[in-house]
């Protein structure tokens, strides 16, 4: 089956595979595809009730999906298996719940994708404990409570990236030794605890006159960052960008 370079824009679902009976079967391409604006899912794999048979040799490669609850949801059956996720845009619904929401599922790979959250307790790519075998790796997150949620102990979390946005005001004066300025600091949240080392770069979004970044870094936790900030005047509020690339714990 091959579903490519299609535009989807409203309704319950965008896509849904509902496998019914007993023969196996596989083979989907699901490639180059836009979906927008779904009430329940953008993507929803699902095994009928009475059904015993498997789906297997998935790509999903090249779609954009924006302003869904869930972007791609596959149920906690295990029918699915050997399947690719790889260079999606997902752009989750304000106050959704999760971009890939894996209730089970084997052999498979996510990589490469951008995910984007809008508020509220939402999750980039949830794993759960029943599916197996899987790697995730190099993919970019914006503003989620948790970028990753793995309870599989055989899917591999290997290196991610994770984006935001922090805000400094200047409200403490430093003087003496010539010196006479203004300084501020904040932590940011990444959303995911890396281990080992931690690349964590950040700049000036608005660049105040007068302003610039004296110090970042990483908590020793290696979940949060910090950025020191500095102006010539009091009360400059500074908005950051940061970036911060590693491999997950």
């Amino acid at each position: 089956m091959k579903v490519i370079g299609n535009k989807f824009n409203g309704g319950r679902y965008g896509f849904y595979l509902g496998l019914t009976g007993s023969v196996s079967t596989s083979d989907l391409m699901f490639v180059g595809n836009s979906i927008e604006n779904m009430t329940v899912a953008a993507v929803q794999f699902t095994r009928e009730s009475g059904s015993t048979a498997t789906f297997s040799n998935v790509t999903f490669s090249g779609n954009q999906i924006a302003i869904c609850p869930y972007c791609l949801v596959v149920d906690p059956s295990g029918f699915l298996s050997n399947f690719t996720i790889s260079g999606n845009s997902f752009n989750l619904a304000a106050n959704g719940y999760s971009c890939i929401n894996l209730a089970s599922g084997s052999i498979f790979n996510i990589s490469g994708n951008t995910f984007h959250g809008n508020g509220g307790n939402t999750t980039g790519i949830g794993v759960a404990l029943g599916c197996s075998n899987g790697i995730i790796s190099d993919n970019t997150f914006n503003n989620f409570t948790a970028s990753i949620s793995n309870n599989s102990a055989s899917t591999v979390v290997k290196k991610h990236t994770v984006t935001g946005k922090a805000t400094i005001t200047t409200d403490t004066q430093v003087v003496g030794d010539g010196a006479n300025f203004y300084t501020g600091w904040t932590y940011v949240n990444y959303g995911v605890t890396f281990s080992g080392d931690v690349s964590f770069v950040c700049s000036i979004c608005d660049n105040p006159t007068g302003s610039a970044l004296s110090a970042q870094g990483n908590d020793d936790n290696k979940s949060r960052g910090y950025v020191v900030g500095v102006s010539v005047t009091n009360g400059i509020p500074m908005t950051i960008a940061w970036q911060a690339t590693g491999v997950l714990a």
